[in-house]
């Protein structure tokens, strides 16, 4: 449905920016994709990836992590072989169920299903720095940065993850180069 995927667009678009506001916008126009075609395993991997980010500072994860979960889980009913949702549900599995293996077998299938998927090379790398496994984390985000080189939230992560391994002066390179972006 074209309305649907049009629709998905625009709430990536406004989830891309971060804000309360506009990530409520994009949670109204998923609900509305979801509304043109119900069986639209992407606006639910978009409804789940929103929540989330409500999560992070606007809302208690109490809150709103159960309904990303519940989008997440219908994502990967609606459509299994869909990389998309294996990365959503994976940032579920981490955040909400804190299910560590589970959370791994998410990310690793969605990249079995698409090994290009930026937003799963950027969570697994997110998790193996939680298990303390930097060489694979930095793995994971170097291949996200070069599929998405000026992406800041992943510039902060390699920064975040050198500075976890004690390697100062590359932390910072990250960061002054995030700063340039």
């Amino acid at each position: 449905n074209i309305e649907a995927y049009n629709l998905y667009l625009r709430g990536r678009y406004f989830w891309n920016k971060y804000s309360k506001e506009w990530v409520l916008k994009a949670i109204d126009v998923f609900n509305e994709a979801i509304e043109k075609d119900s069986q639209y395993a992407l606006a639910y991997c978009g409804l789940a990836d929103a929540f989330f980010r409500l999560s992070n500072v606007h809302f208690p994860p109490r809150q709103v992590l159960p309904k990303a979960k519940e989008a997440a889980l219908t994502a990967v009913e609606i459509d299994d072989s869909l990389a998309e949702a294996h990365s959503s549900l994976g940032l579920v599995k981490v955040y909400y169920d804190h299910d560590w293996e589970g959370a791994e077998a998410e990310f690793r299938r969605a990249l079995e299903l698409n090994p290009d998927l930026v937003s799963a090379h950027q969570r697994y790398g997110s998790y193996l720095t939680f298990m303390g496994r930097f060489e694979e984390s930095i793995r994971h985000y170097e291949a996200a940065l070069r599929l998405d080189p000026f992406s800041l939230q992943i510039n902060m992560n390699l920064a975040t993850t050198y500075y976890l391994r004690g390697e100062y002066e590359r932390a910072v390179n990250y960061l002054l180069k995030t700063g340039e972006l």
